[in-house]
């Protein structure tokens, strides 16, 4: 199987099935990454990391890449450092302010993820 986009589960929502390593980026940050990201990481026999990144929108012009960024462990109320992967399933929140786009890096060594992203939430 390759890396697959599922049918949309509600309006604002993308779902991904993830078996290999990718990155992707997550909605329009001019329109829909305003507030915060909810991400549920759920995985089948999954072996792997996810890493949030941001960037300015437009970045990509300036040839400026993209950066580690915090995020909060729902699961657990904790705030998670830049830099630090998601290896394990839960629900993980991501703030974004204006003008700031979203990128999940992914890895899989084994097994395959479920990504449930809801963009722009508060």
């Amino acid at each position: 199987m390759a890396n697959v986009t599922n049918s949309q589960p509600f309006p604002g929502t993308t779902w991904l099935t993830i078996d290999t390593t990718a990155d992707f980026a997550v909605g329009d940050a001019a329109q829909e990454c305003i507030g915060t990201v909810i991400l549920q990481v759920e995985g089948t026999g999954w072996t792997g990391t996810v890493l949030p990144k941001g960037r300015l929108l437009g970045a990509d012009g300036a040839s400026v890449g993209w950066i580690s960024i915090a995020y909060q462990n729902l699961n657990t109320g904790n705030d998670i450092a830049g830099g630090t992967t998601i290896t394990g399933d839960g629900l993980f929140a991501i703030r974004l302010d204006v003008g700031v786009e979203l990128q999940l890096v992914t890895t899989t060594a084994a097994g395959s993820v479920d990504l449930l992203i809801r963009r722009g939430i508060g």
